[in-house]
């Protein structure tokens, strides 16, 4: 596979450069009911590409070696980085404006 068809088909399924395989799952759902043969607006030759297009991006999400050092983890995972608490205020800040610190912990960290 090369790059080239790997970005079209990243592409075709309408996916920015970081998304879970879950985001990629529910961009390919959404795209394959809209152009369902069997749907008013179907399209089936472009219903065959979103599918080749979600193989291909299938197939490098499968099969690439991931970096697990610790950058590549505090990228994925900014939580767990030095400037977390920036992050944490950066993305729920207008969502948790009312609640203290702690509550907002509570709410929106994972229990293990």
């Amino acid at each position: 596979m090369s790059y080239k068809k790997f970005e079209e088909s990243l592409d075709i399924l309408k996916i920015v450069s970081r998304a879970t395989n879950d985001e990629v799952k529910q961009q390919y759902k959404k795209l394959s009911r809209k152009y369902h043969p069997d749907m008013q607006d179907g399209d089936i030759e472009k219903f065959k590409e979103i599918n080749e297009a979600y193989k291909v991006v299938q197939y490098y999400i499968n099969n690439f070696r991931f970096s697990l050092d610790e950058e590549e983890f505090r990228k994925q995972n900014p939580i767990y980085s030095s400037d977390w608490y920036y992050w944490f205020m950066l993305k729920y800040r207008t969502y948790l404006h009312d609640q203290t610190f702690e509550q907002a912990l509570v709410l929106l960290l994972p229990l293990h």
